[in-house]
């Protein structure tokens, strides 16, 4: 069973990103020509877009291994997966936080997540964020 999803940030940051540069834009036209003032807009809106892009999380869930952006999990690991709503999610991260657990966390963009419980490793269990943590939570243990 295969399971892929794409947590972005919200469009809000976005936004935010883009009217601070037109801002800066528009003081750097009274210095300066308008037209040099658009190319920095546009090229500093560019630049904010993407970089607030490059907080997008990817979780992909092949036959073989579980991953999490730039980290992987062999699902032969994986002992567990919960999915927990806000609540839960906020009790395993806050009060009740391990200090050697993983979290992978985006909360501005969900509240929701999956705890993958782990048989091996540094780290007890990993704290992932998640849009649709029963979708991911059943993939997971699924195949485990």
């Amino acid at each position: 069973m295969t399971y892929r999803e794409v947590i972005r940030p919200p469009w809000w940051l976005y936004v935010t990103g883009v009217i601070l540069v037109l801002l800066f834009s528009f003081t750097f036209a009274a210095v300066i020509t308008v037209p040099v003032a658009a190319v920095v807009f546009v090229l500093l809106s560019a630049l904010v877009l993407w970089v607030v892009d490059r907080r997008k999380l990817v979780l992909d869930v092949d036959e073989t291994t579980f991953h999490v952006g730039e980290l992987d999990i062999a699902r032969d690991d994986i002992l567990d997966a919960v999915a927990l709503d806000r609540q839960g999610l906020w009790e395993v991260a806050g009060p009740d936080a391990d200090g050697r657990a993983t979290m992978v966390l985006r909360n501005l963009a969900t509240k929701q997540g999956v705890k993958v419980d782990l048989a091996s490793g540094s780290s007890p269990y990993w704290l992932i964020s998640s849009r649709k943590p029963k979708d991911l939570a059943l993939c997971l243990n699924h195949g485990a």
